[in-house]
């Protein structure tokens, strides 16, 4: 029998969910947040409660239980710990009979997840090309102007697969070369 320490009906009574060695304790009120669903149905005749401890046991996946405890306490809003795999947190939310609402919220923010991991590795990969750019053009040191060169501009690089221009008489060209 569920304790109820609060002296309430029994939908305020408090209840022990052991999962996997860890205890949890909620109200009934809050497991009844989601009728359809496996822990909205509890009853003491149910072979996972022990009269004994006066709690439910599940030998579940217990890092896995905690956000799925909140799904019930938010009113649906449900996350996968980043430790935990997706095919294991799928399986959980299967066992709990969460239903396909919270197995679609789950797959849309994967989804979500897996564009934004590919945005951030397209924007690392971008900022790698352009600093072995900065790189090269530090390297090759030429310069369209003295100016841009006194001043270390790199807006005054001459593209190093463009034609080199002709000295009007020999002593520019020595300046060109010279640099």
């Amino acid at each position: 029998m569920a304790v109820n320490l609060l002296g309430n009906s029994d939908i305020d009574a408090r209840v022990i969910l052991n999962v996997g060695g860890t205890r949890f304790e909620t109200l009934k009120s809050t497991l009844k947040k989601l009728p359809a669903t496996r822990l909205s149905k509890l009853t003491e005749q149910l072979s996972y409660y022990d009269p004994i401890l006066n709690e439910y046991f599940f030998d579940r996946h217990r890092t896995c239980f905690e956000a799925i405890l909140y799904y019930y306490q938010s009113y649906g809003r449900l996350r996968r710990p980043d430790n935990v795999p997706l095919d294991i947190f799928l399986e959980e939310i299967t066992f709990f009979n969460l239903g396909s609402d919270a197995l679609r919220q789950v797959r849309q923010d994967e989804e979500l997840e897996e564009a934004q991991k590919a945005e951030e590795k397209k924007a690392r990969k971008a900022a790698k090309k352009l600093e072995a750019h900065q790189q090269l053009q530090k390297l090759m040191g030429i310069w369209s102007t003295e100016e841009g060169a006194a001043e270390g501009d790199s807006a005054g690089t001459i593209d190093p697969l463009a034609p080199i221009p002709e000295a009007k008489d020999k002593e520019t060209d020595m300046k060109l070369f010279a640099k």
